[in-house]
């Protein structure tokens, strides 16, 4: 590569001249700071966006209002760091409430922003702003034209609805029911992606495509910083290229309807890495370069200056070195919060060891939620995304963390100490230095230390690169090769490939004049990994969109998220939780009689079918990990449970892992007992987590997070159990403390006891009591009450009003839909199973004097519907013949598929005892065939999305939701 220009170990020359910056800011500062407010028009963007934010739009916002009002919306947003890029989620909700104003005439705006973000950690912070803009926008009298905007299109008694994916809580479980509303939806790439590919994780048949048709239609997907998940982002690509070519092919009678129900795609980012999706991304102009509300931030980058050490040290020593340099600046008495970031998580806390201070606060992206959600409280953390006060006190405080600290967080320190990474972690790191200007204008140089200087890579890094190169200049993917790696990865030599992509780095660090300049130097492009996904194929998108068989092991969404990489924070996932009841497996001997150990297995096996573990009771922990650990002594000694497919399935102690090896896949689920003899072995686990291995670390929290659960569990006698804030451990020689009182606003659904030790424990779990005050539904009318069939054909006939106001045939369509949903309930077996008394008119739902229906045996009551439907489907008069047949196939498909079935076809037991002998039966292959054509014609995003409005009306118009309907599992009627 040749000598660099600046020897390693010298500061990097700053931006510009020092006093000119420091000039600049702090009169351009105080001048905006004595501004007068503005006086905008009443119903002027300016005006409402004031009132919500108490200061007035930067240019730019005001240009790129003016686009999305008029459907010229970004694809990419290339915007500084600190330059306001989340504030999309203003202008969005502003412009939606114009068009619920405005419509027909005006421009679609999708009803749902979906932001995503590359870190768990960041959901909650992104959570936090959208929920004080929510109460902002409920109390301001200035804001009720937007409120009225926003109630025409299907509000409720919010303006708009936040959700927040990263786990199964109460507020989570209904937004997918409500597909009119409008609603910011913060989630991780996980999350999201999973759901969009119909494969949401935890999720059962009835799930999947509920999520991916709401998520899929109507829909602004913002990506933030959109350049650190390169695959997700070229996922999201070929959607939205599917989504819009498919658009002006679609059956005439729906085209208009789906022209009001957009997909729209953003990618954020202040580094772009990927070739930009359109020749014009959003940048800012000269004229809003010198916007006084921008100019501090953007002259603040003039003073950062980056200094380079290489030590003399191995690389597991160097976690120390970082430590030690931290200690070193806080010594110096002139930063206070000072950044320490790495790319590893067992580095990371490594370094939190080595900082041997109190004041010390460890982020990495796999946290526990258990963790996460008391993130809030940590007075550490709290002065790192605050402003900078001289209340702080002069105690040095430090950040330590891998990417959930450095990504999108809003974090400002005065110092970065970091390890050697690819230029567009580097700039990222960079971005968290002196973010609001603060230090500069008290005239400290803000500085990023980077230690260490990359290794070269291996002759089988080198080797594979070199593959990597062949296969794009052959030319023969199915997605253009220079899209997938970038074209300086396809036209590489043998020769650049062995120096990429840190090598690319170090010499952009050591001839770069200043970080501002990194970005436009020529090996840029080649400084990060290639990206290497894996095309959205038809057949691909063919059997994610299935659920008539289990999902197997061979076909993950995992590399369509993060890709074919052996990068550790994009590693596949495995989860791990701790539970009591796991327990008592361990005192099951291989040698117990079968019956006895199958009645343990099997009840643990039902208790987490019904009641799986909260996402934020997981530790996140590498796949490759998981593999080790149970090829060890401690994986194969302890009992656990784990998800095979779609059941869960037992191990007990000393039994073999080899069926969990062949099971294991991103996203799996592994279930320990939460013990004290369980830390030592789990030590290993904890590590690849992030974590330390401590009582808490290992304990069973649900209690600690049952204020926001799906469901609650009590547990008596409480003999044997050591709590620490809602964490707790099962010990034989703790003492009692009383037992658990159940609320009486929730109503027990389960109960099983297992023995742990020599006590018996009564484990009892309660859902919300929603049928306390629910009288019996019936499928017709009764007397003035409207029976559920009508119920939900309303419910259906409004849905259809949001969607497409005056839209004759989607209306006609969702409503008879809606009204033979159910028909198959009159099927004595159903009507049995559920409760009906012989006297009694035919339930809709299940008695609530029954705490669960009687088995059916694998029955499906909508292939009965769907019997019934073929021979009472009549299309309204009037429609042209080959609109007819589009909406009576249309009307069968949703009623054979509204409860996730028939995709495209039934399993064996769900069809009609005693009706149809033969298998492979003409309605049968009729019911796959008519799927396969319909989600051909429509695509599979917009069928699903029409699936989901009818499976909402079915559940608005129920009084309960079952358990299959609240999208947990597949609770099948058996």
């Amino acid at each position: 590569m040749g000598a660099p220009s600046v020897p390693f170990g010298q500061i990097i020359h700053p931006f510009g001249e020092l006093t000119v910056a420091h000039s600049m800011l702090l009169s351009t500062s105080q001048q905006y700071l004595s501004m007068p407010a503005s006086n905008p028009a009443p119903d002027s963007f300016g005006h409402q966006y004031e009132a919500l934010r108490d200061f007035t739009p930067m240019r730019w916002m005001e240009r790129m209002f003016g686009e999305i009002a008029a459907g010229d919306y970004p694809r990419l947003v290339d915007l500084p760091c600190g330059a306001g890029k989340t504030d999309l989620v203003f202008l969005w909700l502003i412009a939606l409430a114009r068009y619920g104003m405005q419509r027909p005439g005006a421009k679609a705006v999708p009803r749902r922003l979906v932001w995503v973000v590359n870190r768990r950690v960041l959901v909650q912070q992104v959570y936090r702003i959208a929920q004080a803009l929510r109460e902002r926008l409920a109390d301001s009298s200035t804001l009720a034209p937007v409120r009225s905007g926003l109630t025409t299109l299907g509000a409720d008694a919010q303006p708009f609805e936040i959700v927040e994916l990263r786990g199964q809580t109460l507020q989570d479980r209904d937004w997918v029911i409500r597909p009119a509303a409008p609603q910011l939806i913060v989630g991780t790439v996980d999350q999201i992606g999973s759901r969009l590919l119909f494969q949401g994780y935890g999720l059962g048949k009835w799930g999947r495509a509920q999520h991916a048709g709401i998520l899929g239609t109507d829909t602004w997907v913002a990506v933030d910083e959109a350049h650190l998940v390169p695959a997700f982002v070229l996922t999201l690509r070929q959607i939205h290229a599917k989504q819009t070519s498919s658009l002006e092919s679609l059956p005439l009678p729906l085209a208009a309807a789906f022209a009001r129900l957009p997909f729209w795609l953003t990618e954020l980012s202040g580094t772009p890495g990927l070739p930009p999706p359109t020749p014009t991304p959003f940048r800012l102009t000269e004229h809003e370069r010198e916007d006084p509300a921008l100019r501090p931030r953007l002259a603040a980058e003039a003073t950062r200056r980056a200094v380079i050490e290489v030590p003399a040290v191995e690389k597991k020593q160097l976690p120390g070195k970082l430590a030690e340099k931290a200690l070193q600046l806080a010594h110096a008495g002139q930063v206070r919060r000072i950044a320490i970031f790495v790319r590893e998580a067992t580095a990371a806390a490594s370094v939190a060891r080595g900082l041997k201070s109190k004041n010390v606060c460890l982020i990495t992206g796999r946290l526990r939620g258990y963790e996460r959600e008391r993130l809030a409280d940590n007075v550490i953390f709290r002065r790192f995304v605050g402003e900078r006060t001289s209340a702080e006190g002069r105690e040095p405080c430090f950040l330590v963390g891998t990417a959930a600290a450095e990504v999108g967080l809003d974090a400002d320190a005065d110092a970065i100490v970091c390890d050697f990474a690819d230029l567009p972690t580097l700039l990222q790191r960079l971005g968290r230095l002196d973010r609001r200007g603060q230090l500069s204008t008290s005239g400290i140089v803000p500085q990023m230390h980077i230690m260490g200087v990359p290794p070269e890579p291996d002759s089988a890094v080198a080797e594979k690169l070199q593959c990597l190169a062949k296969d794009l200049r052959a030319a023969n993917q199915p997605v253009s090769g220079a899209l997938l790696a970038g074209a300086a990865w396809a036209e590489a030599d043998e020769k650049q490939l062995k120096a990429w992509p840190l090598g690319a780095t170090r010499k952009i660090l050591a001839e770069a004049a200043a970080p501002n300049d990194w970005s436009s130097c020529e090996l840029a492009a080649a400084a990060a990994p290639p990206v290497q996904a894996p095309p959205l194929t038809d057949a691909v998108l063919g059997a994610f969109t299935a659920t008539t068989e289990d999902r197997g092991p061979y076909l993950s969404p995992h590399p369509f998220l993060y890709g074919f990489t052996e990068d550790e924070s994009s590693a596949p996932l495995i989860d791990v939780a701790f539970r009591l009841e796991v327990e008592a497996l361990r005192w099951i001997d291989l040698d117990d009689d079968a019956e006895s150990a199958g009645d343990v297995r099997a009840a643990l096996e039902a208790i987490f079918t019904r009641f799986p573990p909260l996402r934020a009771e997981l530790h996140h922990v590498s796949i490759g990990a998981v593999r080790d650990w149970l090829k060890g002594s401690p994986g194969s000694s302890l009992p656990l449970l784990y998800r095979d497919r779609d059941r869960w399935r037992c191990k007990l102690a000393d039994g073999s892992c080899d069926p969990i090896l062949r099971a294991l896949r991103p996203g799996s689920t592994l279930i320990l007992p939460a013990a004290a003899n369980t830390l030592d072995g789990c030590a290993g686990l904890l590590k690849d987590a992030g974590g330390e291995a401590g009582m808490v670390s290992i304990s069973d929290v649900l209690d600690g997070l049952q204020k926001a659960a799906c469901y609650r569990r009590t547990i008596a006698p409480a003999t044997g159990r050591v709590a620490q804030d809602g964490a707790i451990a099962w010990d034989s020689e703790s003492e009692a403390s009383p037992p658990d009182q159940p609320d009486p606003s929730w109503k027990q659904t389960f109960r099983q006891i297992l023995r742990v030790g020599a006590v018996d424990y009564t484990f009892r779990y309660f859902r919300p009591d929603r049928a306390a005050s629910q009288q019996l539904q019936y499928l017709d009318d009764v007397g003035c009450v409207h029976g559920h069939l009508t119920r939900a054909a309303a419910e259906a006939h409004r849905l259809a009003e949001a969607a497409a106001p005056g839209d004759a045939f989607l209306d006609s369509l969702l409503t008879t839909a809606a009204r033979l949903h159910d028909e198959g309930k009159r099927f004595p077996k159903w009507q049995d199973a559920f409760g009906r008394q012989s006297a009694e008119p035919e339930l809709a739902k299940l008695n609530p004097r029954l705490s669960r229906p009687r088995p059916l045996n694998g029955f499906r009551h909508e292939w009965e519907s769907l019997r019934h439907a073929l021979d009472h489907v009549s299309p309204p008069p009037g429609l042209p013949v080959d609109h007819a047949a589009l909406w009576r196939d249309l009307v069968l498909h949703f009623v054979a598929c509204h409860h996730g079935h028939v995709r495209p076809s039934i399993a064996d037991e769900g069809l009609t005892p005693g009706i149809e002998p033969a298998k492979q039966n003409a309605t049968r292959v009729d019911a796959a065939l008519r799927f396969c054509n319909l989600q051909r014609q429509l695509g599979s995003w917009r069928l699903a999305y029409l699936e989901a409005l009818i499976r909402s009306a079915d559940v608005e118009a129920s009084q309960v939701q079952t358990e299959d309907e609240q999208a947990e599992g597949d609770a099948d009627e058996s």
